[in-house]
């Protein structure tokens, strides 16, 4: 177990780059998003903008480009060999959770009234040999509707096999098949209502979808009428939800200050982790899915190896 302080201020985001060499981190009213050797916790770069706070952070599948959402309703793209801001998107609408689809063209984040997604779906692939304002263009956008559910989504995630998107927010999760982004494929009422934020994850086989809300987490399946599965036992909000590769093991951070660690298949408990670093605030796993990192209140970040 490696923990350090990142941060002066609670952890809010967390992102494994897809190769594991790098972690990614912004805190509370900061805006900077930090990088981080992940196997030491040293420090290995920052990206500071002049955006607005940084709300939340994204690798793109090959590592070298990060999106940030800012509390602006701004998107950013930055390359991260180059340290440098490449294109911002300013009224796309979003404050939360980006989230690049796995082909790397696209890039979606939580919105006020759908999902705003940067590149039109279904448009030729964007030519990413030269990261500039000229490769990501912020006129080539696409919002998923909602239809009548106009709520925040300010958690967002596509399927390992590029199929489907979800947002997820205050009273609800919504599926989208992105071949018809106009009307939601499914939709997933909550047993609560709240006005905190939500997280939510595919599982790898894309078949199932994983989220987190107030003191829930559940796992549903993407089509056919399955019965979700149910993860009892958190005591206060649960801020992340990340698959291990092989889906069979989903993990949960949480408010209470614990990471836990669930049978995805039938929700017993595995595993309970608590670190002493306060609430834990974010949570990501790693690409190999060997280790975990959460962030807690006090801006602290801690790495395990994860044991199932």
């Amino acid at each position: 177990m490696l923990v350090w302080n990142a941060h002066k201020k609670k952890v809010r985001c967390l992102a494994f780059a897809p190769d594991g060499s790098a972690l990614a981190s912004a805190a509370e009213r900061i805006a900077t998003v930090k990088l981080w050797n992940p196997t030491t916790g040293e420090p290995s770069g920052e990206l500071a903008g002049r955006w607005g706070f940084v709300s939340g952070v994204a690798f793109s599948p090959d590592a070298k480009l990060v999106a940030a959402t800012t509390m602006n309703s701004d998107l950013t793209i930055w390359d991260v060999p180059k340290r440098a801001c490449v294109a911002v998107a300013s009224d796309m609408e979003t404050r939360y959770a980006p989230a690049f689809a796995p082909d790397g063209e696209s890039v979606a984040a939580g919105g006020t009234e759908g999902v705003p997604v940067w590149a039109h779906p279904g448009a030729p692939a964007l030519t990413r040999d030269e990261y500039d304002n000229v490769t990501w263009e912020p006129e080539r956008r696409y919002t998923y509707d909602g239809g009548s559910l106009t709520d925040r989504f300010d958690s967002v995630a596509f399927s390992p096999d590029g199929k489907w998107l979800a947002g997820h927010g205050l009273f609800r999760a919504v599926i989208w098949d992105r071949a018809k982004p106009a009307k939601p494929a499914r939709v997933i009422p909550h047993t609560l209502e709240t006005d905190f934020l939500s997280c939510c994850a595919f599982s790898p086989d894309s078949e199932r979808l994983a989220i987190g809300f107030e003191r829930n987490a559940e796992i549903h399946p993407v089509s056919g009428k399955a019965k979700p599965v149910i993860l009892k036992g958190h005591t206060r909000f649960v801020r992340a939800v990340g698959f291990t590769p092989d889906g069979r093991t989903l993990m949960t951070a949480c408010g209470d200050g614990c990471a836990r660690l669930w049978n995805a298949h039938t929700g017993e408990l595995l595993r309970t982790y608590d670190f002493g670093i306060g609430r834990l605030y974010s949570g990501a796993f790693s690409p190999d899915g060997l280790t975990c990192a959460a962030g807690g209140e006090t801006g602290q970040i801690v790495v395990w190896d994860v044991e199932v």
